[in-house]
């Protein structure tokens, strides 16, 4: 795997370059509508941090997630918007970005991360456990720190 890491502690940080790969990577998973809504979330200044994933020569957002502390607590942190791009599903890419930010919660002394999705096996293979099943189908999972 030939890739490089890219930190940023708010979108406001993040050159443009960066942020159109990254919406090209969200359209890549998802669809538009959804990339809008990535988008909007970074115009917004949502207090996210960010974990990209590039290819070695940065041309191409392989990965990325996002983490922020949760409000319930100074040691609760949430997981949002982890993804990697369809052609690179299966290398390893997944679990480098939830290690990654797992060991960021763990800088900033966290105890418990929280997530929700409807896609539990990569999470579960980061130590994360269901608590809990809406009735729209997402999980509820945890992962204790």
């Amino acid at each position: 795997m030939d890739y490089d890491i890219l930190y940023y502690d708010t979108s406001v940080v993040i050159p443009s370059d960066v942020k159109a790969k990254m919406l090209d990577a969200v359209c890549d998973i998802y669809d538009k509508d959804t990339a809008r809504t990535f988008e909007r979330e970074l115009d917004e200044q949502v207090p996210y941090k960010y974990v990209v994933i590039t290819d070695r020569n940065r041309t191409k957002v392989i990965g990325l997630g996002c983490l922020m502390n949760s409000g319930l607590d100074f040691d609760i942190w949430e997981f949002a918007w982890g993804l990697v791009r369809k052609e690179y599903q299966g290398m390893g890419y997944g679990k480098i970005l939830n290690n990654e930010r797992i060991k960021i919660v763990k800088e900033k002394l966290g105890k418990e991360i929280l997530a929700v999705t409807t896609k539990v096996w990569h999470l579960k293979h980061s130590g994360f456990r269901i608590v809990h099943v809406f009735p729209n189908g997402d999980n509820l999972m945890v992962c204790d720190v």
